[in-house]
């Protein structure tokens, strides 16, 4: 992430949920420093808290330009950066130090240029509280094509789907896997437990009534928000498997079938799901 940050020659365009890691943020200091236009848009109030304010602060006072993201969403929870016009980061993890240290997540780099510049035409949509226009096959955007995105790539499934979340609660999601299980593909699904009240719980349960495995890990706390369908194509992002995520918030994923990507996709969550105990059958 500071390689990446450190690349940019020219722009950086960082549209984020939290952004509160010194690292990261002397980071894009020094970005600024060297001349970089550094524009970094954040939601204001993450969990209901102002957890972003200091550190936006501190980037402003460096050069760096800054702003609330627009109040068109329920939350702005996407997590992605654009250099130079040229690539972009598609994360699953805020910019925090726990990111870094005890949470499993992911970050696609994309360098495809109908991509990127999408990316970067929503960035400045929502730097200046504009609607965008989004209509690139490969990304997923909340609220405009997620729901309708996700549920075809679980629909699409002919033998496997391998999954990490964080939240699940979404109907159409859950019944999305709940078919698949119960049609003979193989539904596998890590998360973690958050507790007695933890509101997948449910929604674990119906699933695994239908044939899906679940396994709970404990440790690195998942994250992640990813789907693997057959192997061959990955989605990544920010929507969590809620309906709130897909349809109200500002959210960004990246299906892919970069056959490099997919392969350590997969082999991360084959050493994850080595890990765990499987959950209780319900």
């Amino acid at each position: 992430m500071l390689d990446y940050i450190a690349s940019a020659q020219q722009s950086l365009d960082v549209e984020i949920y939290e952004l509160t890691d010194r690292r990261i943020l002397t980071a894009l200091e020094d970005a600024a420093g060297r001349g970089v236009r550094v524009r970094v848009m954040a939601e204001p109030r993450p969990d209901n808290k102002p957890v972003n304010a200091s550190a936006l602060a501190d980037l402003a006072r460096k050069g760096v330009l800054t702003r609330d993201s627009s109040p068109s969403f329920r939350l702005t929870h996407e997590k992605a950066m654009v250099a130079d016009g040229v690539s972009a980061l598609v994360m699953t993890m805020n910019l925090v130090a726990q990111t870094f240290d005890n949470t499993r997540d992911f970050a696609l780099l994309d360098t495809d240029t109908a991509d990127v510049a999408e990316i970067e035409s929503v960035f400045e949509s929502d730097w200046n509280h504009l609607p965008a226009g989004v209509d690139d096959p490969a990304l997923v955007w909340s609220p405009d094509n997620s729901r309708g995105r996700l549920l075809s790539l679980l629909n699409s499934a002919t033998s496997r789907l391998d999954i990490y979340a964080e939240e699940l609660t979404d109907r159409d999601v859950l019944a999305a896997l709940s078919s698949a299980a119960a049609a003979g593909v193989r539904v596998r699904l890590l998360m973690t437990d958050t507790g007695s009240h933890d509101p997948a719980r449910a929604g674990r349960a119906l699933i695994q009534a239908s044939g899906a495995q679940v396994r709970l890990q404990p440790k690195p706390f998942v994250h992640a928000k990813v789907v693997i369908a057959d192997g061959s194509i990955a989605f990544t992002g920010s929507e969590n498997f809620t309906a709130a995520s897909l349809d109200s918030n500002r959210e960004l994923g990246l299906l892919t079938t970069d056959d490099a990507s997919v392969a350590r996709l997969t082999a991360t969550f084959e050493q994850d799901w080595s890990r765990p105990v499987p959950a209780p059958r319900p």
